[in-house]
C-alpha cells in the first residue's frame, strides 16, 4: 500500500512538473499549478516537452508555407515570431539581460546586478538584433534546402526533436550547476541536486538526441556532438565567470544553442 501511495505521489509530481513547465516557459493554455517547491521538482526535466510542442507548431508553419508557396523570408519571420511569442519572449529576455551583464566586463557581483536591472542597455539590443537576423537568415536557408537536400518528412522530425533537445541542454545547465544567486527562477526550480530529476532529464535528452541521429543519420550525430561540446564550454564559462548559473544565463545559452544548431543544419545538409 505504501509503494502504491509512493508511486502515485511520484506520478502526480511528474505530471505537475509537466504542467508547470508549460505554464512557466510557454503560452500554451494549461492550468498552472501552485508555485510550490514540490510542484517544481520535475519542471526542468519536463522542459524538453515544451520544445517538442513548439516543434509541432513550427512543423505546421512549414506545411502552411509550402501549401501557399510563401517566400523563404516570410516563412522565416513566421516561424521565428511564433516561437518567440509562444515562449512569452522569456528566453529572449534572458539573452538580453545576460548580454548586458557579460559585455559590461565588470566583476561578478556587478554583472549580477546588471543582469537583474530592468533597464535594457545597448548590448542587449545588439544581441537581440544579431540573434534575430541569424534566425531569419538560417530559417530562410533551411526552407530552401528542403527540396534539394532533405525530405520534408525528415525536416518535420528534425523540427520536432531539435527544440526539445536544445531545451534538455539548457535545463541540464540549471540542474547540474550551482546557482549564481540565492534567489531567482533557477534557484526555485533546482535548489539542490535531485538525482531522480537529473536522471529523467538525461533520459529525455538522450531520447531526443537519438531521434536526431536516426532522422539525420551521421549529420545528426555530428550536430549532437557539436552541441554537447558547446554545452560543456558554456558550463565552464558560466562557472568561471559567475560561479554558477541563473535563469537569464540559461535563457542566453538556449538562444546560443539554437543559433549554432541552425548554422550546423545549414552546413551539414549541404555535405
Amino acid at each position: 500500500m505504501a509503494k502504491v501511495s509512493s508511486s502515485t505521489k511520484l506520478g502526480s509530481q511528474v505530471w505537475t512538473g509537466i504542467l508547470t513547465a508549460f505554464s512557466t516557459f510557454s503560452l500554451f493554455p494549461v492550468k498552472a499549478p501552485a508555485y510550490r517547491p514540490e510542484n517544481l521538482r520535475f519542471t526542468l526535466a519536463a522542459f524538453p516537452l515544451v520544445g517538442a510542442a513548439l516543434g509541432l507548431c513550427q512543423g505546421f508553419v512549414l506545411l502552411v508555407a509550402q501549401a501557399f508557396d510563401l517566400p523563404g523570408l516570410v516563412f522565416a519571420l513566421l516561424i521565428f515570431s511564433l516561437e518567440a511569442y509562444l515562449t512569452g519572449f522569456i528566453h529572449l529576455d534572458g539573452l538580453a539581460d545576460a548580454s548586458d551583464a557579460i559585455f559590461s566586463r565588470r566583476d561578478r557581483d556587478r554583472m549580477l546586478e546588471i543582469m537583474h536591472d530592468p533597464l535594457t542597455g545597448p548590448m542587449a539590443v545588439i544581441a537581440l538584433v544579431i540573434h534575430s537576423l541569424w534566425q531569419m537568415i538560417f530559417w530562410s536557408d533551411l526552407y530552401g534546402l528542403v527540396p534539394q537536400h532533405i525530405t520534408q518528412a525528415r525536416l518535420l522530425m528534425t523540427l520536432l526533436a531539435l527544440p526539445a533537445f536544445l531545451r534538455a541542454l539548457s535545463a541540464g545547465l540549471t540542474q547540474v550547476m550551482p546557482k549564481a544567486q540565492k534567489t531567482g527562477m533557477s534557484q526555485a526550480m533546482a535548489p539542490q541536486p535531485d538525482p531522480l530529476a537529473n536522471r529523467l532529464l538525461l533520459v529525455h535528452g538522450l531520447i531526443w538526441a537519438l531521434v536526431l541521429c536516426l532522422t539525420l543519420t551521421w549529420r545528426g550525430l555530428a550536430m549532437v556532438l557539436a552541441l554537447a561540446l558547446t554545452w560543456q564550454a558554456s558550463r565552464s564559462y558560466y562557472q568561471r565567470t559567475f560561479a554558477g548559473i541563473s535563469g537569464d544565463l540559461a535563457g542566453q545559452a538556449l538562444c546560443l544553442f539554437s543559433d549554432l544548431s541552425l548554422l550546423l543544419l545549414s552546413l551539414l545538409l549541404r555535405l
